[in-house]
């Protein structure tokens, strides 16, 4: 099969493996899917083995601005229900959430979203969308890359960056989002940079997103950067980012220590710190947090290699 190619800008939304577009799909550098319809998905698969290359611009739907409520949560840049493969040397992004003008901001939407597994490889630009504003509350912010179900992300280049979108303003302002989150077996090679969402403006300002959201069986190999996102600013400003991480040599080996800092135990490991880090911890429980792997190996990054 030849599969289809976009080479100027669609307006709707692309089915992966239809008719008008069957696989594989390459969007062209030059080419783009953004969908104007309110909160829309720019691509969706739900047939196994789909792969999707971009080279161009693939940004899902902006939220709809509402008068009361909350506004409408923006579209994934690539949705995809069953398994499949995404490389991208492009721009993927959720779309924006949209403004309320009485009440709660519309959720950003995800990058890119792998509800059964898959496989991602990033060489350029994953972001996920900014929350949209609102009266009370902003909306928090997309994630970058989500996997819930497991899968890998390889953020394969020096100059790869995979960021969670920005936390909207409102009195209580919305939290940035996460870089990456990792369902239970999904792994991050990191060889670029990751960053958790800055968070919103507001009276109360939002919580900057984790680099990394880590579940129980999850494994994150690093040779760059991750960092969370910055505390928005307000009478009380927001914290940044969280700054934990997750490490098992053995099944009791992790000890818990502080945001910034930690220490693997029984292992004749050295004291890491980990400031400027950003590995936020799904499980409650240390018992459940063994069977999470985390390897990294470089220094602190420098105020130079943040946003």
């Amino acid at each position: 099969m030849t599969g289809s190619t976009i080479t100027s800008n669609v307006t709707n939304s692309v089915t992966l493996a239809s008719g008008a577009y069957p696989g594989p799909l390459t969007i062209a550098a030059g080419g783009s899917v953004d969908p104007t319809a309110s909160g829309a998905n720019a691509i969706y698969g739900a047939t196994a083995g789909v792969y999707l290359l971009n080279q161009g611009s693939v940004i899902g739907g902006a939220g709809l601005y509402v008068s009361t409520g909350t506004g409408v949560t923006g579209g994934a840049g690539v949705d995809l229900a069953a398994s499949g493969t995404i490389t991208n040397s492009g721009v993927i992004g959720g779309g924006a959430g949209g403004n309320s003008g009485g009440s709660a901001g519309g959720a950003g939407g995800i990058g890119i979203l792998l509800s059964a597994g898959g496989t991602v490889t990033n060489s350029a630009t994953i972001n996920g969308g900014a929350g949209g504003n609102g009266v009370l509350s902003g909306g928090v912010g997309g994630i970058g890359v989500d996997l819930v179900a497991g899968g890998s992300v390889a953020n394969a280049a020096n100059t790869a960056r995979i960021t969670g979108g920005y936390g909207g303003s409102g009195h209580t302002a919305g939290n940035g989002g996460a870089g990456v989150a990792l369902g239970a077996s999904a792994t991050l090679g990191n060889g670029g940079r990751v960053y958790g969402g800055h968070g919103g403006s507001g009276y109360f300002g939002g919580l900057g997103g984790s680099g990394v959201t880590v579940a129980a069986g999850a494994n994150v190999m690093s040779g760059y950067f991750i960092t969370g996102g910055s505390g928005g600013g307000g009478q009380n400003g927001g914290a940044g980012g969280a700054g934990y991480m997750c490490f098992q040599i053995t099944p009791s080996a992790l000890v818990q220590r502080s945001p910034l800092s930690v220490m693997i135990s029984k292992t004749g490991v050295r004291w890491l710190e980990a400031a400027n880090f950003a590995f936020a911890v799904a499980d409650e429980s240390i018992s459940t947090l063994s069977a999470c792997t985390v390897t990294v190996w470089v220094g602190v990054p420098t105020a130079s290699d943040r946003f």
